[in-house]
């Protein structure tokens, strides 16, 4: 018979060991399925707030510029062009149009469809949107009609010879080419004779705009002492390619011709329109697509007044529980808004 200290010194069996480990194993095992599963959630829901915030921040960019497109900051409802007609357009040659739709097909030619970086996506809309900005550091001080010049209240007005921009008051707002300016002084001429396109008349009057000519000037000479000078802010809106291989929301410039990223992950943009009829004062029965409008002008019976807009936004990582089917996740979004300059059509 064995003495009883040494029965109470012996160590684990091996069997014993064996099970301590098992249930060791099985309780890692059980806490990492946890941490993974706790860590697959947390990042669905990242992604899925990084949707939620793309689709803000992208609704909220396009939705500025088209609720301001049209407009100028004077509020005035009769704009005249100064301008020579040219061959080549202007960013002033879209204050008729400030409004512009592209179907999947339809190009606009600045930017290409392709696989490039910065190229637009096939099968993906458009929008060209045109408006008004003031230039808060070129008030109009005194306007001398007669000898086509402007004098403003600061040399820091930013403004060159061969600039195409607006003056405006309260009741006209008229485009026009700077013929002569300097940052040393506060004076800004519109002369004509000059520049390319040139301005048909120094009195700022309305040239013919259905023949290319300049032959059908105003006759009255607008006084603009006390208005403001506006800048012209284009963009034309659409799907690219990142520098990264995937699509985002882009914005193109005319004015500058540059490029810009706005809104990553943004796949797919889909625009339809409801137009009116300002004569009849009518609106018309359901929305279309850009491709249904050939007449984008204001003076037009197809005047688009809200747009439909539909973005198709992606997750920037697969998200699912297991690698065998892990994908991104595509979201549709909308949002419906109205151009506030065409309110009073």
């Amino acid at each position: 018979m064995k003495p009883a200290h040494f029965l109470a010194q012996r160590g684990l069996a091996l069997i014993e060991l064996m099970i301590a480990m098992v249930i060791g194993l099985l309780l890692i095992i059980g806490v990492g399925n946890i941490f993974l599963s706790n860590q697959h959630a947390f990042r669905a829901s990242e992604n899925l707030a990084g949707v939620q915030d793309n689709a803000r921040i992208a609704f909220e960019l396009l939705s500025r510029e088209l609720r301001e497109a049209g407009s100028n900051p004077c509020g005035a409802q009769v704009i005249v062009n100064a301008l020579n007609p040219s061959a080549t357009p202007t960013i002033a040659d879209s204050w008729a149009t400030p409004v512009r739709g592209y179907d999947n097909a339809q190009a606009y030619t600045p930017v290409p469809f392709g696989s490039a970086t910065g190229n637009r996506v096939a099968n993906t809309d458009a929008i060209m949107l045109v408006s008004g900005s003031a230039n808060n550091n070129a008030t109009i001080v005194e306007h001398q009609v007669t000898s086509a010049q402007f004098k403003v209240s600061s040399t820091d007005h930013g403004l060159k010879a061969g600039d195409i921009v607006m003056a405006c008051n309260n009741k006209v707002a008229s485009i026009f080419q700077v013929t002569n300016a300097s940052s040393s002084s506060q004076t800004i001429v519109h002369n004509s004779g000059t520049g390319t396109p040139g301005n048909c008349t120094k009195g700022l009057g309305m040239r013919d705009m259905a023949a290319l000519s300049c032959t059908k000037p105003l006759a009255y000479l607008e006084d603009f002492t006390g208005g403001s000078f506006v800048a012209f802010k284009g963009g034309f809106w659409y799907i690219g390619i990142n520098s990264r291989g995937g699509r985002s929301l882009f914005r193109y410039t005319p004015s500058d011709n540059t490029t810009e990223e706005m809104v990553d992950n943004v796949t797919d943009m889909q625009i339809q329109y409801l137009t009116k009829n300002p004569a009849a004062k009518t609106m018309a029965a359901n929305y279309v697509d850009a491709s249904s409008i050939t007449d984008w002008s204001t003076s037009s019976t197809t005047v688009a007044v809200v747009a439909n807009l539909n973005l198709t936004l992606e997750t920037r990582d697969k998200i699912d529980t297991t690698q065998s089917t892990a994908a991104t996740v595509k979201r549709n979004m909308f949002s419906t808004v109205q151009v506030r300059a065409r309110e009073s059509l």
